[in-house]
């Protein structure tokens, strides 16, 4: 790019700078917006993560480049004693997180860029969400899931299943 600049004004022609120029800034301006999003080393493509057990949810989901999926709502049984509490590092790409209907849900999210939809109130990104089923740990005041989430770029949905 300095090389072509530097080349047009050797030779005196003027035709051509202003398309080099555009040209910096625009990849000025993503150099700027990459170096300031964190993605973790997680990889590049597309994942799903659909536990059964709240035995099986991981303490950490990451993603790097791609969209993520983590389905809890298989775990409304069986969820007795401490919160399952987990955390989301996701760099670039939609995010989606489903949990059970029955489920209390302290939420905390740290977002970049993208759009955020929590249970379809806004993008609301913290506080004690009441479960909207019939089971009897239902709005007791008591989570059963404590859900982290920090991302990058793209938007994060949070549901019930």
């Amino acid at each position: 790019m300095g090389l072509g600049l530097v080349a047009l004004a050797l030779t005196g022609r003027r035709s051509g700078r202003g398309g080099l120029i555009a040209l910096g800034a625009v990849l000025s301006l993503a150099l700027i917006t990459v170096s300031t999003v964190d993605v973790p080393a997680s990889g590049v493509g597309d994942r799903t993560y659909r536990p059964a057990t709240a035995a099986e949810v991981r303490e950490v989901y990451s993603g790097g480049l791609g969209d993520v999926t983590v389905d809890l709502s298989l775990l409304d049984q069986g969820i007795s004693g401490d919160p399952v509490t987990t955390r989301i590092e996701h760099g670039v790409g939609d995010l989606e997180v489903v949990l059970p209907r029955s489920a209390d849900v302290r939420l905390e999210i740290e977002h970049g860029l993208g759009d955020v939809d929590v249970f379809d109130r806004g993008s609301e990104t913290e506080g004690f969400f009441p479960g909207i089923g019939s089971s009897s740990w239902t709005d007791d005041g008591e989570p059963e899931f404590i859900l982290s989430i920090n991302s990058g770029v793209g938007d994060v949905e949070v549901s019930r299943g």
